[in-house]
């Protein structure tokens, strides 16, 4: 035996005597490729090196993580990406691929960064029509300073560019004071339209869109109208009972008739809200909007184009306004939505809403929680959707008075928007915005008698700076006569009422409605009792103050009810109202086209 192989027996003896509890035999050689204890980093480099991103704690004999250790190592592959600890990036910087990039330039608006048009206009600058204060971008208009370098000016923005008393005509984006001078200065833009006291009409009457002197319309004269249906088309041919319509028409000539459908022995309360599409000389299913709008509340129906409509009711209880849009031409329709806005508005009622392509304006009269100033707690409020009625502003409320304010009407022409509503003490008030609803003015009463007039859907309308508001006035006895208040000036002002028939007829002329077709004519359609049953009638006027002849619209006689129309892109009426022959009610619809 070896003396080497003695001293290994020796050890296995001595530790098999020992009570140490374990037995090795290993040797551990530094060198040998394998990292093991008591070798560590310090003692045996060659075994236990380190490895990228740790370094060696001699004391320890160990390896310990350069991340953390407050220095950006990037000769050992520190960055921001993967040692944040030691390589983080500034507040005005974020980190993209493991280097810090300034929060500002990316494209990207970061608010939660501190990033507003002030602190960073490459990626948060205003749009043109817009200018940065305080950090936000607003509207030009409506900053009370007439930016003139900017294109404003007295027809462009009324609100910030106002005429003074001496400079008091508005030409050409330019106050002047050529207006008065005793001459008609046709060159600089006057005419009996934009200046009566140089150029008022000496015979006939100004055509408020050409400026021009015409020959005075005739009162005796009927409106001529060529009617191609010779009976009215049955909408609904159900026997259950119906309640209120709207109308809408597309820009390919499609006709759409929504209305309500009550059903027997149901909710008292509730009905279905339905939309039919006029195929021919008939009216065929589209589809079933909602089940449960209330009976008696208003509804809206616009079209947004290539097959597109939006709806727009007041629900049964509990009450809120609802909104929902179909993309096939009415077969279907999405899940409705909650239009008013809870916590701002609950219970909506009173519902008006236009559509100009893609852009959707809409006003109602909300219930203000704790009750409006006065104690008065519906107030009127305005929205509108960018996006086709998928998402909506925040409402701006457009009264604080004492009356309770009921139905709403609004019209729109560029950057006019103009929001009319009756009250319930008998008034009509009517706020205008030149910002595209952005911002709106105080609001006013229009018709001269007070307490006296009521209006329910659709009565107003806008043409370039002409604006028509039309209603129901017992001024002369509480039967009522329509009644039309016109203004020249975008709503600024507006003129003396005057009734559609020049001698008031006295027999409950009710509901009226008013729209502005293609060759500047303002057709009032309303319903109308002179012939001791309810009839709808039609009657126009060039300027606000002369009207042609109010002519019957239906071609069935029944009793006919609530009516409501539009204009089509080819400029002829249509029309639905309720058709009552009895104890049931249907839907009827007529269309004209004017002469």
């Amino acid at each position: 035996m070896t003396r080497s192989h003695t001293f290994l027996l020796a050890a296995v003896l001595a530790s098999a005597a020992c009570d140490c509890g374990k037995t090795s035999l290993q040797q551990v050689e530094c060198g040998d490729g394998v990292c093991q204890a008591p070798e560590g980093c310090a003692t045996c480099p060659k075994d236990c090196a380190c490895q990228a991103g740790y370094d060696c704690a001699q004391a320890r004999n160990e390896c310990f993580a350069l991340c953390g250790d407050g220095t950006c190592r990037a000769s050992d592959g520190e960055n921001c990406t993967t040692c944040e600890k030691d390589c983080g990036c500034g507040d005005s910087q974020y980190c993209r691929q493991g280097a810090c990039r300034p929060w500002c330039g990316n494209g990207t608006c970061e608010a939660d960064k501190g990033e507003t048009c002030a602190t960073c206009e490459a990626d948060c600058g205003c749009a043109s029509v817009q200018e940065c204060h305080e950090g936000a971008c607003r509207l030009r208009c409506g900053n009370q300073v007439c930016d003139g370098d900017k294109g404003e000016g007295c027809t462009t923005c009324q609100d910030d560019c106002p005429c003074t008393a001496a400079m008091h005509v508005c030409l050409q984006n330019t106050c002047g004071d050529t207006c008065g001078n005793a001459t008609c200065d046709r060159g600089l833009g006057e005419n009996c339209a934009t200046c009566a006291t140089d150029c008022g009409c000496t015979e006939g009457i100004c055509n408020p869109q050409s400026g021009e002197c015409e020959q005075a319309c005739n009162p005796s004269e009927d409106c001529r109208l060529t009617f191609p249906l010779s009976q009215d088309l049955e909408v609904d041919a159900s026997t259950e009972t119906t309640a209120s319509v709207a109308v809408a028409a597309d820009a390919g000539g499609s006709i759409f008739v929504g209305y309500g459908h009550h059903h027997p022995g149901g909710d008292g309360l509730k009905n279905d809200y339905f939309v039919r599409r006029r195929d021919g000389n008939a009216f065929v299913a589209a589809g079933t909007v909602s089940n449960e709008s209330y009976i008696w509340g208003t509804r809206n129906l616009v079209s947004l184009g290539a097959n597109r409509l939006l709806a727009l009711w007041e629900s049964a209880m509990p009450s809120h306004l609802r909104v929902a849009g179909s993309t096939n031409g009415g077969a279907t329709w999405a899940a409705a939505r909650q239009f008013d806005v809870t916590g701002v508005t609950d219970n909506g009622q009173g519902t008006s809403m236009v559509a100009v392509n893609n852009m959707v304006y809409s006003a109602y009269a909300g219930y203000v929680s704790g009750g409006g100033t006065g104690g008065s707690p519906y107030e009127v409020f305005f929205t509108k959707s960018t996006d086709g009625g998928t998402s909506w502003t925040t409402p701006i409320r457009l009264s604080r008075d004492t009356d309770q304010d009921d139905d709403t009407a609004v019209a729109v022409d560029g950057s006019l928007v103009v929001v009319a509503w009756s009250t319930f003490d008998g008034d009509i008030r009517v706020a205008r915005s030149t910002d595209g609803g952005a911002h709106f003015g105080n609001a006013a009463r229009v018709n001269d008698v007070v307490g006296k007039a009521k209006a329910y859907t659709g009565f107003v309308a806008v043409r370039g700076s002409r604006v028509h508001v039309v209603w129901s006035d017992s001024r002369t006895d509480y039967e009522g006569d329509v009644y039309m208040t016109t203004s020249l000036d975008s709503g600024a002002t507006f003129g003396t009422p005057v009734p559609v028939h020049a001698i008031p007829m006295r027999r409950y002329q009710e509901q009226p409605s008013v729209a502005i077709a293609q060759d500047g004519r303002a057709w009032v359609m309303w319903q109308d009792h002179r012939n001791n049953r309810f009839d709808v009638y039609v009657a126009a006027t060039q300027d606000g103050q002369c009207f042609c002849r109010g002519v019957q619209f239906n071609r069935t006689n029944g009793d006919e009810q609530n009516p409501r129309f539009v204009v089509g892109p080819d400029g002829a009426l249509h029309g639905a109202w309720r058709h009552l022959p009895g104890s049931v009610v249907d839907i009827h619809y007529g269309t004209a086209m004017p002469q």
